[in-house]
């Protein structure tokens, strides 16, 4: 699991707001799993490389320094920087990355990061750090020139990130909310099927993928809405 941290000002002036007590987090992960910590602005930061000490990782995100602008926010770009480096990692691979959304990339860095994310291997799990802005009692006390349109943007851009990859986004509006998203990603980082299938072609086309549950025989429509079926939207197919 990669923490990549958007280290701008929503960042600064929450910090009494626990953004970063993780510690439901690194409880709810098992003994083996590996945290990394990065944090971005205009361009991204290793702070800890992988480890299984998640005394160490909480360390390291707590440490995580901040910039009081949003003109240098460049989350398509980041994220595309931290995929090529979860390249050489194996395994299942997790990116949490906890940010307000927004976006100073290159339109062009955008549109190539949602090809990648699609089509890639690594899920993200958004959390929103804007929430406490717009709450009223936080928001009256932020100096920043961000509006409500501006935050309705970057929320639509971390849903559109979860769901191209089969992760979640979440927006807690509290410490309290913080650490109860907090202990859901531990819970499903730690806890998922693996669904595997013959490829139909070897074309080098891309394909979509869609997964249902059927619970037609075990209570009808109601037994069905209990299930959320969270999966990666598609692939490439190799070419012989």
């Amino acid at each position: 699991m990669l923490l990549l941290v958007e280290a701008g000002p929503a960042a600064y002036f929450l910090q009494d707001a626990n953004l970063f007590a993780a510690d439901a987090m690194m409880k709810g992960l098992s003994e083996g799993d590996r945290v990394a910590v990065a944090r971005y602005t205009d361009a991204p930061l290793g702070i800890m490389d992988f480890t299984t000490d998640k005394v160490s990782a909480q360390a390291a995100l707590s440490s995580i320094r901040f910039n009081l602008g949003f003109a240098d926010l460049n989350l398509s770009s980041s994220l595309g920087n931290m995929l090529d480096w979860l390249e050489r990692i194996p395994g299942k691979k997790t990116i949490v990355l906890i940010s307000t959304g927004v976006d100073t990339s290159p339109p062009s860095a955008s549109a190539t990061l949602q090809t990648r994310l699609r089509l890639g291997d690594v899920r993200v799990l958004c959390v929103s750090t804007s929430g406490p802005l717009r709450n009223g009692k936080q928001g009256a006390k932020m100096k920043i020139q961000q509006t409500q349109d501006e935050f309705a943007a970057a929320d639509r851009r971390l849903k559109a990130i979860a769901e191209l990859t089969g992760g979640r986004a979440y927006f807690p509006m509290n410490g309290k909310a913080f650490q109860e998203t907090y202990k859901e990603v531990a819970e499903i980082v730690r806890h998922e099927y693996s669904l595997a299938f013959a490829l139909p072609a070897t074309d080098g086309a891309v394909h979509s993928i869609d997964v249902k549950v059927d619970r037609s025989g075990q209570g009808g429509k109601s037994a069905q809405s209990a299930y959320r079926v969270d999966h990666r939207q598609g692939y490439q197919a190799p070419k012989e």
